[in-house]
């Protein structure tokens, strides 16, 4: 075995690729494997690493791979299964969102994770982004005082393209619940707590087909999402991947209201040569106008706040706090248990939809 944490990661997107890009400013760690289903596209990620074995059958790359961990970025159905053969080889595992399609199939990774004894870490981003941070240091410190209200929303095009794609495929994905939403509600949870009941109302537009030429059952592209949380506080998300972006790729609000204060964010990050844009701004009681909140030195460390994935080259997050975690033996956050968390509102979610009633949380 060689002395470095040796990481194997299944899915050859382009995110997969950005989360090699991390993985690479790791010294401590190298890409020992890229297993996908289309060999040329595994070929070209490995290209990159030099020493990469590339496998099409992810239970070859498990077993064969000589692994210390392993990376799942595959469709959201994959998860379950991914994950439990990884876990049954005692791997380390950092996931893609969703983690998975139903709430029993993420307490089974979770408690088989905590079973194995292994690290287990959720890939999402948007907790690890400096004005996520600093939200979060806000309502510690008690700047808004008791939180009333938590607004959300985050929007993209993905949806305007007809054509199949696995995550508007419902037996394939969560939809924009889980697209967008995992990271949402991931947020919202480490922002407010617990959340006690969810009511939600989904929308599909488009009428795809599935790769054999019939028409599939659509997964949600637009969701609205009220939220209770278990202290009293009220929350809405809203989630599109139907809106005009112009120069932006991704779109994003959050906003806290409490008692002592009130402060937003915005932020979007851009399409192809653009870089991004994020803006914080507050007011507290008895002031007549909002003050920009800068995000302190402490929490960019060096990074500038409009590059959006600078913290993912430089900061202890994604792929990196995945190897260090293995490397100094501690369990990262947000771990498989967030994850549950996270599964359970989205599953609620689906549920009120379809019921039509208000849906409660048990544990």
């Amino acid at each position: 075995m060689s002395d470095k944490i040796r990481i194997g990661i299944i899915g050859t997107s382009w995110y997969s690729g950005f989360l090699l890009s991390c993985l690479a400013t790791c010294p401590e760690a190298e890409l020992a494997a890229v297993c996908g289903r289309t060999r040329s596209r595994a070929e070209e990620l490995a290209a990159k690493h030099p020493g990469a074995v590339v496998y099409t059958d992810y239970n070859e790359m498990i077993t064969k791979g000589r692994l210390d961990g392993v990376i799942v970025a595959s469709p959201d159905d994959l998860h379950y299964p991914m994950v439990m053969e990884a876990l049954k080889a005692k791997l380390h595992v950092l996931s893609e969102k969703p983690m998975a399609l139903t709430v029993a199939h993420a307490q089974q990774m979770w408690e088989r994770a905590e079973e194995v004894g292994v690290k287990h870490l959720m890939e999402f981003t948007v907790r690890w982004m400096p004005h996520s941070r600093y939200l979060r240091q806000l309502v510690q410190e008690g700047y808004f005082g008791r939180a009333s209200h938590y607004t959300f929303h985050h929007y993209g095009d993905r949806a305007f393209n007809n054509d199949y794609d696995w995550h508007w495929d419902a037996a394939r994905s969560l939809g924009v619940l889980g697209d967008l939403g995992s990271h949402t509600i991931a947020l919202a949870l480490w922002l407010g707590g617990e959340i006690r009941s969810v009511s939600a109302h989904l929308a599909t537009f488009s009428q795809r087909l599935n790769p054999e030429g019939q028409p599939l059952v659509g997964a949600n592209e637009s969701a609205q999402i009220i939220l209770d949380f278990a202290d009293g506080a009220h929350g809405t998300i809203q989630l599109n991947q139907r809106v005009h972006m112009g120069e932006r790729a991704r779109d994003y609000h959050a906003e806290v209201n409490g008692e002592a204060g009130r402060a937003e964010v915005d932020w979007w990050w851009g399409t192809p040569n653009r870089w991004g844009k994020v803006e914080m701004r507050g007011v507290r009681k008895g002031e007549t106008e909002f003050q920009p909140l800068p995000i302190p030195d402490e929490i960019l460390q060096g990074i500038d706040p409009s590059d959006i994935f600078g913290v993912f080259q430089k900061h202890l997050v994604g792929p990196r706090l995945f190897v260090d975690a293995i490397l100094r033996d501690y369990q990262p956050e947000p771990g498989f248990d967030v994850g549950v968390k996270v599964q359970k509102v989205l599953n609620a979610a689906l549920e009120s939809h379809q019921t039509g009633r208000r849906i409660y949380i048990n544990g």
